[in-house]
Protein backbone atom coordinates (compact mmCIF):
# COMPACT_ATOMS: atom_id res chain seq x y z
CA UNK A 1 0.00 0.00 0.00
CA UNK A 2 1.55 3.57 -0.98
CA UNK A 3 1.65 6.29 1.67
CA UNK A 4 1.74 9.43 1.07
CA UNK A 5 2.90 13.20 2.67
CA UNK A 6 1.23 16.22 1.54
CA UNK A 7 4.10 19.19 2.47
CA UNK A 8 3.66 22.33 4.34
CA UNK A 9 4.66 25.61 2.57
CA UNK A 10 7.09 28.05 4.54
CA UNK A 11 8.49 31.14 3.38
CA UNK A 12 12.41 31.76 3.57
CA UNK A 13 14.18 34.81 2.13
CA UNK A 14 17.74 35.98 1.43
CA UNK A 15 19.31 39.02 -0.13
CA UNK A 16 22.99 40.27 -1.48
CA UNK A 17 23.55 43.57 -3.25
CA UNK A 18 26.64 45.11 -5.78
CA UNK A 19 26.17 46.69 -8.80
CA UNK A 20 23.33 44.46 -9.23
CA UNK A 21 21.01 43.21 -6.33
CA UNK A 22 19.72 39.78 -6.30
CA UNK A 23 16.99 37.99 -3.91
CA UNK A 24 16.12 34.12 -3.11
CA UNK A 25 12.67 33.36 -2.05
CA UNK A 26 12.56 29.60 -1.17
CA UNK A 27 9.32 27.72 0.33
CA UNK A 28 11.12 25.10 2.56
CA UNK A 29 14.46 24.64 3.80
CA UNK A 30 14.04 21.48 5.15
CA UNK A 31 11.98 19.19 3.02
CA UNK A 32 11.80 15.54 2.73
CA UNK A 33 13.24 13.28 0.09
CA UNK A 34 11.23 14.03 -3.36
CA UNK A 35 9.31 16.91 -1.88
CA UNK A 36 8.41 19.96 -4.32
CA UNK A 37 10.18 23.32 -3.12
CA UNK A 38 9.27 26.00 -4.89
CA UNK A 39 12.43 28.87 -5.34
CA UNK A 40 11.97 32.89 -7.01
CA UNK A 41 15.45 34.36 -8.14
CA UNK A 42 14.93 38.13 -8.75
CA UNK A 43 17.66 39.99 -10.05
CA UNK A 44 18.00 44.14 -10.86
CA UNK A 45 20.37 46.33 -11.96
CA UNK A 46 21.39 48.90 -9.57
CA UNK A 47 24.13 50.42 -11.49
CA UNK A 48 22.30 52.33 -14.49
CA UNK A 49 25.46 53.90 -16.14
CA UNK A 50 25.59 50.99 -18.28
CA UNK A 51 24.03 48.09 -20.50
CA UNK A 52 23.44 45.08 -18.44
CA UNK A 53 22.43 41.60 -19.44
CA UNK A 54 22.09 38.89 -17.06
CA UNK A 55 21.98 34.64 -17.63
CA UNK A 56 21.13 32.76 -14.43
CA UNK A 57 20.52 29.00 -14.34
CA UNK A 58 20.47 26.13 -11.83
CA UNK A 59 23.77 24.02 -12.18
CA UNK A 60 22.51 20.01 -12.47
CA UNK A 61 23.41 18.11 -10.02
CA UNK A 62 22.75 14.46 -8.96
CA UNK A 63 21.42 15.97 -5.87
CA UNK A 64 18.46 17.50 -7.14
CA UNK A 65 15.94 17.72 -9.88
CA UNK A 66 15.33 21.11 -10.93
CA UNK A 67 12.53 22.49 -13.67
CA UNK A 68 12.37 26.57 -14.94
CA UNK A 69 8.51 26.98 -14.55
CA UNK A 70 8.61 30.65 -14.91
CA UNK A 71 10.54 33.81 -16.13
CA UNK A 72 9.78 37.08 -16.68
CA UNK A 73 12.18 40.05 -17.65
CA UNK A 74 11.93 44.16 -17.68
CA UNK A 75 14.34 44.28 -20.71
CA UNK A 76 14.35 48.86 -20.29
CA UNK A 77 17.86 49.41 -21.07
CA UNK A 78 20.10 50.70 -17.43
CA UNK A 79 17.04 49.21 -15.35
CA UNK A 80 17.22 45.21 -16.40
CA UNK A 81 15.43 43.03 -14.12
CA UNK A 82 14.63 38.96 -14.59
CA UNK A 83 12.46 37.11 -12.04
CA UNK A 84 12.99 33.38 -12.28
CA UNK A 85 10.64 30.19 -10.81
CA UNK A 86 11.88 27.11 -10.08
CA UNK A 87 10.78 23.92 -8.92
CA UNK A 88 13.16 21.59 -7.58
CA UNK A 89 13.33 18.12 -6.28
CA UNK A 90 15.72 17.48 -3.49
CA UNK A 91 17.04 13.71 -4.14
CA UNK A 92 19.34 12.86 -1.47
CA UNK A 93 19.00 12.95 2.43
CA UNK A 94 21.32 15.12 4.25
CA UNK A 95 22.70 18.45 3.21
CA UNK A 96 22.17 19.55 -0.56
CA UNK A 97 23.17 22.87 -2.02
CA UNK A 98 21.61 24.52 -4.28
CA UNK A 99 24.57 26.17 -6.57
CA UNK A 100 24.00 28.38 -9.57
CA UNK A 101 25.33 29.64 -12.80
CA UNK A 102 25.13 33.12 -13.57
CA UNK A 103 26.57 35.60 -16.19
CA UNK A 104 26.38 39.37 -16.25
CA UNK A 105 27.42 40.88 -19.63
CA UNK A 106 28.20 44.70 -19.62
CA UNK A 107 28.14 46.90 -23.11
CA UNK A 108 27.07 50.20 -23.52
CA UNK A 109 24.16 51.77 -26.14
CA UNK A 110 26.91 52.45 -29.22
CA UNK A 111 27.23 48.72 -29.09
CA UNK A 112 23.96 47.50 -28.73
CA UNK A 113 22.58 50.16 -31.72
CA UNK A 114 25.25 48.80 -34.33
CA UNK A 115 24.67 45.58 -33.22
CA UNK A 116 20.76 46.22 -34.19
CA UNK A 117 21.61 48.24 -37.12
CA UNK A 118 21.98 44.92 -39.54
CA UNK A 119 18.93 43.20 -41.16
CA UNK A 120 18.86 39.41 -41.58
CA UNK A 121 21.73 39.00 -44.44
CA UNK A 122 24.26 41.29 -42.10
CA UNK A 123 23.62 39.76 -38.63
CA UNK A 124 26.02 42.10 -36.24
CA UNK A 125 27.00 40.98 -33.05
CA UNK A 126 26.87 42.57 -29.60
CA UNK A 127 30.13 43.08 -27.86
CA UNK A 128 30.12 42.94 -24.63
CA UNK A 129 32.14 41.93 -21.24
CA UNK A 130 31.22 38.32 -20.03
CA UNK A 131 31.43 38.50 -16.04
CA UNK A 132 31.08 35.27 -14.12
CA UNK A 133 28.97 35.87 -10.91
CA UNK A 134 29.94 33.89 -7.74
CA UNK A 135 26.74 33.38 -6.06
CA UNK A 136 26.58 31.71 -2.73
CA UNK A 137 24.85 28.17 -2.99
CA UNK A 138 20.97 27.77 -1.07
CA UNK A 139 21.69 24.72 2.04
CA UNK A 140 18.96 22.46 2.26
CA UNK A 141 18.42 19.98 4.91
CA UNK A 142 16.62 17.29 3.42
CA UNK A 143 15.14 14.62 5.44
CA UNK A 144 14.17 10.81 4.89
CA UNK A 145 10.48 9.31 4.07
CA UNK A 146 8.92 8.29 7.50
CA UNK A 147 9.02 4.58 7.72
CA UNK A 148 6.41 3.00 5.45
CA UNK A 149 5.91 6.27 3.16
CA UNK A 150 6.69 5.52 -0.47
CA UNK A 151 5.92 8.88 -2.02
CA UNK A 152 5.21 12.76 -1.15
CA UNK A 153 2.08 14.06 -3.21
CA UNK A 154 -1.20 13.70 -3.99
CA UNK A 155 -2.13 10.80 -6.23
CA UNK A 156 -5.26 8.56 -6.90
CA UNK A 157 -4.13 5.00 -7.41
CA UNK A 158 -6.62 2.16 -9.67
CA UNK A 159 -6.16 -0.84 -11.21
CA UNK A 160 -7.69 -3.16 -13.67
CA UNK A 161 -7.35 -6.80 -12.97
CA UNK A 162 -8.43 -9.89 -15.71
CA UNK A 163 -8.40 -12.16 -12.98
CA UNK A 164 -8.69 -13.17 -9.51
CA UNK A 165 -7.40 -16.82 -9.53
CA UNK A 166 -5.41 -18.53 -12.04
CA UNK A 167 -3.53 -21.71 -12.21
CA UNK A 168 0.67 -21.69 -11.82
CA UNK A 169 2.01 -20.05 -14.95
CA UNK A 170 -0.92 -19.11 -16.17
CA UNK A 171 -1.10 -15.45 -16.85
CA UNK A 172 -2.64 -12.39 -14.91
CA UNK A 173 -3.08 -9.18 -16.52
CA UNK A 174 -2.33 -6.01 -14.39
CA UNK A 175 -3.11 -2.60 -15.80
CA UNK A 176 -2.23 0.42 -12.56
CA UNK A 177 -3.27 3.32 -13.47
CA UNK A 178 -1.27 6.79 -10.75
CA UNK A 179 -2.75 10.34 -10.86
CA UNK A 180 -2.15 13.38 -9.37
CA UNK A 181 0.55 15.49 -8.15
CA UNK A 182 3.86 14.59 -7.35
CA UNK A 183 7.75 13.15 -8.09
CA UNK A 184 7.07 9.56 -8.63
CA UNK A 185 10.55 9.32 -10.12
CA UNK A 186 11.98 7.51 -7.14
CA UNK A 187 8.60 4.68 -7.42
CA UNK A 188 8.57 1.19 -7.28
CA UNK A 189 5.53 0.02 -8.17
CA UNK A 190 5.59 -3.50 -8.07
CA UNK A 191 9.26 -5.02 -6.52
CA UNK A 192 10.46 -8.18 -7.55
CA UNK A 193 9.08 -11.44 -5.50
CA UNK A 194 10.47 -15.34 -5.77
CA UNK A 195 6.32 -15.89 -5.59
CA UNK A 196 5.86 -14.85 -9.21
CA UNK A 197 7.46 -13.95 -12.88
CA UNK A 198 6.66 -10.47 -13.65
CA UNK A 199 6.86 -9.31 -17.29
CA UNK A 200 6.23 -5.55 -17.92
CA UNK A 201 7.69 -2.52 -20.48
CA UNK A 202 8.54 0.72 -19.87
CA UNK A 203 5.46 2.79 -17.99
CA UNK A 204 3.47 5.17 -20.03
CA UNK A 205 3.97 8.70 -17.95
CA UNK A 206 3.09 12.20 -18.56
CA UNK A 207 4.46 15.08 -16.35
CA UNK A 208 3.32 18.93 -16.37
CA UNK A 209 5.63 21.29 -14.34
CA UNK A 210 3.75 23.96 -13.32
CA UNK A 211 3.78 26.80 -10.24
CA UNK A 212 1.60 24.26 -8.19
CA UNK A 213 4.23 20.80 -8.53
CA UNK A 214 4.31 18.73 -11.38
CA UNK A 215 0.87 16.81 -12.43
CA UNK A 216 1.27 13.40 -13.07
CA UNK A 217 -0.42 10.61 -15.09
CA UNK A 218 0.76 7.33 -15.38
CA UNK A 219 -0.19 3.57 -16.86
CA UNK A 220 1.81 0.52 -16.30
CA UNK A 221 0.92 -3.33 -18.31
CA UNK A 222 1.89 -6.23 -15.93
CA UNK A 223 1.37 -9.83 -16.87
Amino acid sequence: MLKFIIGILLFISLSFANDISYNFHINNKTPYQNEAIFLDVNISQEEHSTVMLFKLNLKKSSAYDFHQIGFKENDKYHDLKHQYKYLVYPKQVGKVALEFEMIKSLTDDDKVAYAISGDRDNVKGLVKKDIVIDLKPLLLSVKALPKGVDLIGDYKLSYELDKTSTDAYDPVHLKVLLKGKGNISSLELLPKDEAYYLFTQAPKVKLLHHSKGTTVNAEWDYA
